[in-house]
């Protein structure tokens, strides 16, 4: 999962990609889906402002398919940002099936987008990712954003805990999870300037290192092996959400 920028201005485009590797169904069909929201009642980006301008066939969908998977598969969305300041998230999700059942993954760490006024040169942080209410597992990398000519000092912390310091420079931090209980908790990054003034962004993040990688949507023998899908930007349930779909397959 990757993203040309961010940090956009209100109405500015962005290109999203998201890259699917590996796993065992080799030509059979495979889609991936953006969504603005994973839990609870998941959401297209749309209603959450943003603007989808194209997709990887050429349309403006949400879910873009390919009919016949052969190992890799690429996926590209422009979209345009929301109109109001703030901070935004995007997931995705990975489908595929075999012998007429269902299989997805989440890329449930998510991508954030801080979404400034304007360029007016005072200093700026934010945590790329885990987007704020992602749910986690495994290692995940922290990646942060640091605007500002001034900024000499940078602080990373777990649950209150200092992680890791930095001289200014955008922190990257792998968390491993596996130490920490599952259930709810909460990073902070905190920038300082030369003066002496401080500014911070926080996320809060849920640890489930219970829940399976790969879900089937109905019951099956089959379980597939080696699935590493990885890198997205949004998603949604195969069943009973299609109403949330905006799509494009190929037939």
């Amino acid at each position: 999962m990757a993203a040309s920028s961010n940090v956009l201005t209100p109405g500015e485009e962005v290109t999203v990609t998201v890259t699917v590797t590996g796993g065992e169904t080799v030509n059979k069909p495979l889609g991936v889906m953006i969504l603005s929201k994973l839990s609870g009642s998941r959401t297209m980006p749309a209603q959450n402002g943003w603007t989808i301008v194209s997709d990887t066939f050429g349309t403006a969908v949400n879910y873009n398919e390919v009919p016949s998977y052969s190992g890799s598969a690429t996926f590209t969305w422009t979209l345009k940002a929301p109109d109001s300041p703030g901070t935004y998230s995007l997931y995705a999700r990975m489908e595929n099936s075999v012998n007429g059942i269902g299989y997805y993954k989440d890329y449930s760490a998510g991508l954030s987008f801080a979404v400034k006024a304007a360029k007016d040169g005072s200093a700026f942080v934010a945590i790329q990712t885990p987007a704020n209410g992602s749910t986690i597992a495994g290692n995940v990398t922290v990646d942060t954003l640091i605007d500002g000519e001034n900024i000499t000092a940078t602080q990373l912390l777990i649950d209150g805990k200092l992680i890791t310091t930095g001289d200014g420079k955008p922190l990257t931090y792998t968390i491993d999870t596996s130490i920490l209980n599952d259930g709810d908790h909460k990073i902070e990054v905190i920038a300082t300037s030369s003066d002496g003034k401080s500014i911070s962004e926080e996320v809060n993040f849920t640890v489930d290192n219970r829940g399976a990688l790969v879900l089937s949507v109905q019951q099956s023998e089959w379980i597939p092996t080696d699935v590493v899908f990885l890198a997205i930007v949004g998603c949604m349930l195969l069943v009973g959400t299609h109403g949330l779909r905006s799509r494009k397959k190929w037939l």
